[in-house]
């Protein structure tokens, strides 16, 4: 058992796709530290992705069976059409029956994967369901989260119609034998779904996690996800800041989401307030990890001189475009991490148009591939923070992400030498890993407020407060990555930081 929430992707491209180079959108969240996968989106070849792991000594092997909950942020078909042979992989083959007997049907047991979406999940699994003749040994549930004025798109439990029924029932809407009841959430006056899930610290995990929803803006209904740690023991003002993971779909306006993501629980309120990255927007609570999506991109020039991903495309029209088809852009994605306090960022749902830099090719391709990625992060940067500590992460296919518990505030203590004289006060902090007491120097500091610093948001080795699992957090120019071989994303070239070369 971890003390790290950790974040996978296993699809990364957008609708686009798949290409060559990355599957459509899914990632799991272990939100316990206790492998437990939570889901957000389940793309076609979802199932695939599990299977096609590359080896990763640091990391254990994720399998499907992990998964134990689905979170669907809209029902586009890439990023909701492989939920049924992901069903059909997980929950198993029924057994035979023995001649003579009627074994109990499966909803019978408490479902083994809980489904949470949109209007219109439900009624398509039981469509699909229905007409691919699938049964499962295991049951699953799926509830829905509605929008203002939605009805459910089928109920949560229909029977087979009777003899002399007025209104016949159609099959496809039958809640079949493979199928627990569900819920049907209805969001609240602000237009959100409060504690769809509440888990409380036990015996399996170090601390609990509440999910919450709401709405984000898209061409289509679009949910977003927030993930709230729970910590085992009552907050005091010198207790470590909860995390806070951010998930969202597509959209070309998240603003929506942002009350619901401040909204804190109240114990919290004795915790210092915080200002990642010195942007004036200070919060109690920041958050962790923020995955926005990152779907287009105008690339200029020096970076695309032969006009490889579009030609006749500047920076107005790719913006304008990419917001009529209700997407973002990467300096969008930078431009809502700075409002919401966010201290890392990932783009994920990366146009087809930007393939990831493939790990067995070093030549003038994947070279070009590194720069379009270095640049797409240097944008969200921009957007960002001018804090050179602002590293965004373009995300790619096994990318995994780790989110250590973070650290209680510094104390300062006087060091005095032998001889009596004071010297320079260093900060110290107890050590983070639930209940351990060991008081560890602090690293060096980003800057900015200090009292963040004493929450770890400390750049160098041990004091991150994440730690990106592909080595540093200078994103494509120069990480180690976690799929693959150390040089995969290296570029042995010296460069300069963009803030420095782009002057």
């Amino acid at each position: 058992m971890s003390n790290n929430m950790t974040v996978t992707f296993l699809g990364t491209t957008s609708g686009g796709g798949p290409t060559e180079t990355r599957n459509c959108s899914s990632l799991v969240v272990d939100a316990l530290g206790n492998s437990s996968l939570w889901m957000v989106d389940c793309a076609e070849g979802t199932v695939r992705q599990f299977e096609g792991q590359p080896y990763r000594p640091a990391y254990p092997r994720l399998r499907a069976s992990q998964v134990s909950k689905i979170f669907i942020t809209h029902m586009h078909a890439d990023h909701c059409m492989g939920t049924l042979t992901f069903l059909r992989t997980v929950l198993g083959i029924p057994k035979p029956k023995l001649p003579g007997t009627t074994p109990n049907p499966p909803n019978s047991l408490p479902p083994r994967v809980e489904i949470f979406g949109p209007r219109g999940i439900r009624r398509m699994l039981r469509m699909l369901w229905h007409m691919t003749h699938t049964h499962s040994e295991h049951p699953y549930v799926v509830h829905e989260l509605l929008f203002p004025g939605e009805q459910p798109s089928v109920a949560a439990d229909v029977q087979p119609g009777e003899d002399g029924q007025e209104a016949a029932v159609d099959d496809m809407d039958v809640r079949g034998e493979s199928e627990c009841v569900g819920q049907d959430y209805s969001c609240d006056e602000a237009g959100f779904w409060r504690g769809i899930v509440d888990i409380s610290p036990g015996a399996g995990h170090h601390w609990g996690a509440v999910v919450d929803a709401g709405p984000i803006l898209h061409r289509d209904p679009c949910i977003g996800y927030v993930v709230r740690e729970i910590p085992r023991t009552p907050l005091t003002a010198d207790s470590p800041t909860p995390r806070k993971l951010v998930i969202l779909g597509d959209t070309y306006d998240p603003s929506p989401l942002i009350p619901l993501i401040h909204a804190d629980p109240p114990d919290t309120a004795v915790l210092p307030e915080l200002d990642p990255f010195g942007n004036g927007v200070p919060a109690r609570v920041p958050v962790t990890l923020l995955v926005h999506e990152a779907t287009d991109a105008y690339l200029p020039p020096r970076v695309d001189p032969n006009q490889r991903t579009g030609r006749n495309r500047t920076k107005e029209s790719v913006d304008a475009k990419t917001r009529e088809r209700g997407h973002s852009t990467p300096g969008m994605a930078g431009a809502f991490a700075r409002a919401i306090a966010a201290e890392r960022l990932v783009l994920n749902h990366i146009g087809a148009r930007f393939p990831a830099p493939n790990m067995n090719y070093q030549g003038a391709q994947a070279r070009f591939r590194q720069e379009c990625m270095r640049e797409i992060e240097r944008q969200a940067a921009e957007g960002w923070s001018q804090n050179r500590s602002a590293q965004p992460q373009a995300a790619w296919d096994y990318l995994s992400v780790e989110l250590p518990p973070n650290r209680p505030p510094q104390r300062e203590m006087e060091h005095v030498d032998e001889a009596g004289r004071g010297q320079e006060r260093i900060p110290e902090y107890e050590d983070a890993a639930y209940g351990g007491d060991r008081k560890r120097r602090a690293t060096s500091s980003v800057g900015g407020d200090g009292r963040r610093n004493g929450h770890g948001h400390a750049s160098g080795s041990g004091g991150g407060h994440t730690q990106w699992s592909s080595g540093s957090r200078r994103g494509y120019g120069s990480h180690a990555a976690s799929a693959g071989s150390a040089s995969r994303y290296e570029d042995k070239r010296p460069r300069k930081d963009w803030r420095e070369r782009d002057r």
